[in-house]
């Protein structure tokens, strides 16, 4: 398995990868999909993409949003500064590799590479209230539900916070 930085040039194989996973949910509304264009703006530097590679087939991905100098920040949901707030805008994990760990890894690392870069004083990440093994892999990890509102049009989902040690 390899792990690597996404680039634009995955933009194929993330969007391929993000209908695999969306078909696979036990409900529909617990994954919101990405438009192609909000994912090759986070590809494009406005945020942090790390995926997981088998042969060069795309697996895995984990990807953070920056907010900055745009007005859709979820941070102003609950309570903080929008533009401080980073947020896990999508984790796909194919489903032969479910149950191994790798989400909870993934979680770490992007946490970490987020306290690392210095212009955030929180993270957060959003999930469908019943979908408790995506809020589980956060709340392990000290990330804590804030609130649960309607979002993204009106889809429910519990966001979880948790604040960085910038170091």
């Amino acid at each position: 398995m390899e792990e690597r930085a996404l680039t634009p040039e995955d933009i194929g194989q993330l969007l391929q990868l993000q209908v695999r996973v969306k078909q696979g949910m036990q409900q529909d509304d617990w994954l919101y999909a990405c438009e192609e264009e909000e994912l090759r703006f986070i590809l494009a530097g406005g945020g942090y993409a790390l995926g997981l590679f088998e042969e060069e087939k795309l697996l895995g991905a984990w990807l953070l949003y920056y907010p900055i100098g745009r007005d859709d920040g979820l941070g102003d949901e609950i309570g903080l500064e929008a533009e401080k707030v980073a947020h896990f805008e999508l984790a796909l994990l194919d489903e032969k590799l479910r149950g191994m760990g790798l989400h909870g890894k993934m979680v770490d690392k992007l946490t970490a590479h987020c306290a690392a870069d210095g212009r955030f004083t929180h993270i957060l990440m959003t999930a469908h209230p019943d979908n408790k093994a995506s809020l589980c892999a956060f709340t392990r990890r000290g990330y804590t539900v804030a609130a649960t509102k309607q979002l993204y049009g009106g889809v429910l989902r519990s966001i979880a916070v948790k604040a960085l040690q910038n170091d």
